[in-house]
Formats: C-alpha cells, sequence, structure tokens
C-alpha cells in the first residue's frame, strides 16, 4: 500500500465541495486571486496550476492510496467528506480547465487581430463602385505621377465625393500607409494631407477635369 501525506492545503478551497457550475461561478473570482498574488501570472499559468492540485487532492482516492491519517486512525475525514463525495466535480472541473486551456492557445487577442487588419489593409480594399479596381487604379497613378500633399486631398476628396473612396473613422493614418505603399513615390507626409480643410479651385478645378474621364470609364452605374 502507498503512503501519502494529508492532501489538505488552503490552497484547494477554489474547488473544494464546489459543482461544476460554482467552480465556474467563481472562477474570474479565483483567476484575479491567483493573477494578483504575482503579477507575472498570466490565465494558462492559473489553469495549468488548477489542474496539478485538482489532480494532486483527488489522487489518494483514484489510486487507493492510505494518507497517514488513515493508518493512524483509520478515518481521514477529508477525504471521506471532501473528496469522494465529489469526485464526479473534480474530475468535470479539470475537464472544464482543460478546455478552457485549449481556447486560449488557439485564440488570436483582438488586438493583433486589428493590427493585422490594419497592415494588411490595401489602397483597393478602400475603393468601391468600380468595375476593375486594379485597372482603375493603375491609370489613376499614371495620370498623376507627381501630386502630393494638397493636391493629392483634392483628388482624395473628389473620389470621396463620388463614394468610390470610402475611408471609415479612425481609418485616414492605415489609408495613407496604403496611399503611399501604392504609390510608391512621395506623396507628402501624413499632416500634409490629412490637415487640409481648404482647397482652392485653381488647384480643384483642374483635377476634377482630368480625373472625371477615368470616373466615367469605369464607375458602376
Amino acid at each position: 500500500m502507498k503512503l501519502n501525506k494529508s492532501i489538505h492545503t488552503r490552497d484547494s478551497d477554489s474547488f473544494t465541495r464546489k459543482t461544476l457550475q460554482q467552480y465556474k461561478d467563481d472562477y474570474l473570482d479565483i483567476l484575479d486571486y491567483y493573477k494578483n498574488k504575482n503579477i507575472d501570472n498570466d490565465e494558462e499559468s492559473f489553469i495549468d496550476y488548477e489542474i496539478r492540485l485538482i489532480k494532486e487532492f483527488i489522487k489518494p482516492v483514484l489510486e487507493n492510496i492510505k494518507t497517514e491519517l488513515e493508518l493512524k486512525c483509520g478515518l481521514d475525514f477529508e477525504i471521506e467528506f471532501e473528496v469522494k463525495p465529489y469526485i464526479s466535480s473534480y474530475n468535470k472541473i479539470i475537464s472544464f480547465l482543460e478546455t478552457k486551456k485549449s481556447e486560449l492557445s488557439n485564440k488570436t487577442p483582438l488586438s493583433n487581430i486589428a493590427t493585422e487588419d490594419k497592415r494588411l489593409k490595401t489602397f483597393q480594399d478602400f475603393v468601391f463602385s468600380i468595375n476593375n479596381k486594379e485597372m482603375f487604379v493603375k491609370e489613376l497613378k499614371l495620370l498623376f505621377p507627381n501630386e502630393k500633399g494638397k493636391s493629392l486631398k483634392a483628388i482624395i476628396n473628389i473620389l470621396k465625393t463620388e463614394r468610390i473612396l470610402i475611408i471609415g473613422a479612425g481609418e485616414f493614418k492605415a489609408f495613407y500607409e496604403a496611399l503611399k505603399i501604392e504609390f510608391n513615390r512621395n506623396i507628402g507626409t501624413y499632416n500634409s494631407i490629412n490637415d487640409v480643410k481648404e482647397i482652392h479651385e485653381d488647384i480643384t478645378t483642374p483635377i476634377e477635369n482630368k480625373v472625371r474621364p477615368l470616373i466615367n470609364k469605369y464607375k458602376t452605374s
């Protein structure tokens, strides 16, 4: 017969005598307590710790191990009243924690997803209502090979008015980066384009006359 020391531990209070639902209800509070004990702790390390703790807690019953108290007195109250009646619940809690860990391992943080979306967004992703985006963008670049700053903002404004360019709230920085990559030349600084509030007609009119045939050629009806 194997011999094992008493399994009593205050840390076991997180799951002792609890059903799976009770443990789920307390999960976030238990996690917060664990994290507060060490600033470097995260949810995955907490789950690993809990699983090890529960398995150690129920090990004497599963493996028929006698504790020192049982050998000495014939009865271990912790085993009889805190382990045996709740074996099913403890196994369910372990399964719940293992599923939770698997979900965390496969989950990409939302902040990373947002970063990837911004990094991968191209100029064509901002273009709408066009029959052939690739050809439209190609001819647009040929049509305006040198414009930058205020002149480029005039082109953007015209295409926005036509609903060809749609730039969502908070997306202008991502749009500027995509524009810079697409045109692959000096287009002016971010502020020289974004911060322009008024553009004189002597700039907008020639640009309007120049871009209008291209719009008429490719814009969907």
